[in-house]
């Protein structure tokens, strides 16, 4: 792609940017979209981002438009928050997390998932469904209920999608959320009470030194209590249920999906990968040789590999943008 054209679909893409809060059952959820609003939607393909957790739809900002650049601006590039991560100004609308717990676990937000597409995409129009971490598992439940060829092509990053409580990094949330859930609430309302400019330096102390902005803010937003609460709510369930591999369900996804793995992965250990390449032979599984971590919205390199990744698998399928062959995975 030339230099020119890519500062002119650049410059478009900004001027594309769309975002608001949605209602789907009751939760508002953030959208964010690249190439047109849901509301306008006559494209014949969509690519749709489902977030991993924490689920703040804003920490994929910088990875959605340059997923829409590589793509040439012809395909729009939508993502969607899980409910309550991503949160209105005032949050006082939600539904109580202790009094509807259903709204709000794994199998919560992937309802949400399936009638956010059923409302608000054309039935004609075939998703490009992207996936990162536990949003990989939601990706693969929201394909298996939707209509056959509803879902052109699916690509999975640092997919999270068996042994997660055995997990390195498993081990760790399951003692956080199990035994310690109030002190990290506590600490979550103590923070809130900071102005916002102190919260923002301490986070910046925190995160490494190229953290996108885009992804510095959502951090100070996934500050706020309410959206803490339904984070670590969420990451419960998900310890829980997400154990043995579903072979069934990938064995569905894996004419069309792809599955992106790090070498070095507290979420994903190798041997899982193994694990999963014996139960379905027929998967398509790459192994990063970048060293890009499993939040890899949190480095501006990782964010432009990962996107040109998975444009490249996307023009693989798509019927809009044909321009292109496959190219090495890295």
């Amino acid at each position: 792609m030339s230099i020119v054209l890519k500062k002119l679909i650049t410059s478009a893409s900004i001027m594309t940017r769309k975002s608001a809060f949605v209602n789907v059952s009751g939760v508002p959820n953030l959208v964010i979209t690249y190439g047109g609003w849901i509301d306008d939607c006559s494209a014949a393909e969509v690519v749709l981002v489902i977030p991993g957790n924490p689920g703040l739809i804003e920490y994929y900002d910088q990875f959605m438009s340059t997923l829409f650049e590589e793509l040439g601006g012809k395909i729009p590039v939508w993502g969607i928050s899980h409910g309550g991560h991503s949160l209105p100004e005032n949050d006082s609308c939600l539904p109580d997390l202790n009094d509807h717990p259903s709204l709000y676990d794994l199998e919560g937000q992937t309802e949400r998932k399936v009638e956010f597409i059923r409302s608000h995409l054309p039935a004609e129009t075939r998703l490009h469904l992207v996936g990162h971490s536990i949003g990989s598992q939601i990706s693969l439940q929201t394909e298996r209920r939707l209509p056959p060829r509803r879902v052109a092509s699916s690509y999975h990053l640092f997919p999270t999608v068996q042994r997660m409580r055995v997990s390195p990094a498993g081990r760790r949330v399951w003692l956080l959320s199990r035994y310690l859930g109030s002190l990290v609430m506590a600490v979550a309302a103590l923070l809130a009470w900071l102005p916002r400019r102190v919260r923002a330096a301490a986070v910046r102390l925190w995160l490494p030194g190229d953290t996108p902005a885009h992804a510095l803010e959502a951090s100070v937003e996934l500050l706020r209590p309410a959206s803490v609460a339904r984070a670590m709510a969420m990451a419960h369930d998900e310890l829980i249920k997400v154990d043995q591999l579903d072979e069934e369900l990938l064995r569905g996804a894996a004419p069309r999906a792809r599955f992106y793995f790090s070498r070095s992965d507290p979420w994903v250990p190798l041997e899982n990968v193994e694990v999963m390449k014996q139960a379905v032979p027929e998967l398509d599984t790459v192994i990063c040789e970048n060293g890009y971590p499993h939040a890899f919205v949190l480095r501006e390199d990782a964010v432009g590999g990962c996107a040109k990744h998975v444009a490249t698998w996307v023009k693989k399928f798509s019927e809009v943008v044909v321009e292109g062959k496959e190219e090495k995975a890295m």
